[in-house]
């Protein structure tokens, strides 16, 4: 069955190949069409984009995406670069800025990573959206996506059963999203540490209450309170609960929250959604500054320049529109090459 161009199927191996495996099959089929021509660089990637990416522009968006496809979809996009032979430079090479010694070559997984996060936040910009409905179900099982999306979870521990798709966001959001630890602010729900069966816990009438943290069961030394003065603070009568809870917390983590109260004035709060210096919901935080985040987590070197001698005296003003003349030009006569080369 077909639904907005989407094949849905019960099988999840069929469902990938009708929907994103043989279009990478197409990609290929259709850049190696553009290998007899005699193109620079930028013009491949120009077409490696406008003839080959954007085939899974559309089934990207709202469907798993596995790891094997995406190395399939970035090995068809640097084999055409290459024109099918020695790969002289890496991939995190090409994709840097020109600044840098690049050529702004796609990633395909900054490209799923870029998608993935957008997805995030049409999320929580359109709650009332029918698109999210199911998974705004599902999240609210866990407090909710934006409450959980701010909890120091992993995903195999979740205690409600997810979709790929949902994983693979939460995958990389893990990767995006910097959740510095700080034992006082460590939440007792959806917390990777504190587990019961293996399974991190939420309890909602406990987190309608205000139960947050995990300072919430301590007292003002540090350690857990009585099941009277929980009854007595938070009147909520559930004797097998509180201890279950209580025993899942770590007694490490406790030391080091009791350490935290003894010694210093702390101030409890979630952290806010943020990618680097930027909001997560803020108009900076667009699709060029993810992708420019994820290379920058993915390759070590993503800011490294390729020439990072001092003794070379680069004119970065004419690296950045050497490129453009290219850009131009891009089917390169046979007697008109041009080349890069820089006298040291």
């Amino acid at each position: 069955m077909k639904y907005l161009g989407i094949t849905i199927s019960k099988n999840l191996i069929r469902r990938e190949d009708v929907n994103v495996s043989c279009h990478i099959t197409d990609m290929k089929k259709s850049l190696s069409q553009w290998l007899m021509r005699d193109l620079t660089i930028f013009g491949r990637i120009i077409l490696s984009k406008a003839e080959g990416i954007s085939k899974l522009t559309y089934p990207c968006h709202s469907l798993y995406i596995s790891s094997n496809n995406i190395n399939k979809a970035n090995s068809v996009i640097f084999q055409f670069l290459w024109r099918n032979k020695t790969h002289y430079l890496r991939r995190s090479q090409l994709a840097k800025d020109y600044e840098n010694g690049g050529v702004k070559a796609l990633d395909f997984e900054a490209m799923v990573g870029t998608f993935r996060i957008n997805w995030i936040k049409a999320c929580l910009s359109q709650p009332d959206s029918m698109w999210f409905h199911i998974p705004r179900s599902l999240f609210s099982k866990l407090g909710g996506l934006e409450f959980f999306l701010k909890c120091d979870f992993e995903v195999g521990k979740i205690s409600v059963k997810l979709s790929d798709f949902h994983k693979q966001i939460l995958n990389f959001w893990k990767l995006f999203f910097k959740h510095n630890f700080s034992p006082h602010r460590s939440t007792l729900w959806n917390n990777r540490a504190i587990l019961f069966n293996r399974k991190s816990m939420f309890k909602k009438s406990w987190f309608e209450k205000g139960i947050v943290f995990v300072t919430d069961l301590l007292d003002d030394t540090g350690t857990i309170i009585d099941f009277i003065s929980f009854l007595n603070k938070y009147d909520l009568n559930c004797h097998a609960e509180f201890m279950k809870v209580c025993k899942a917390i770590p007694l490490p983590l406790i030391h080091l929250i009791k350490s935290a109260l003894m010694y210093g004035d702390i101030e409890i709060a979630l952290p806010v959604l943020v990618i680097e210096e930027y909001g997560l919901l803020d108009k900076k935080c667009n699709n060029k500054f993810i992708t420019s985040v994820f290379k920058t987590r993915s390759f070590i070197d993503y800011h490294r320049g390729l020439y990072s001698d001092t003794s070379l005296s680069l004119n970065l003003s004419t690296i950045r529109k050497s490129p453009l003349t290219l850009h131009q030009m891009a089917h390169c006569p046979q007697n008109q090459r041009n080349t890069f080369q820089i006298d040291q």
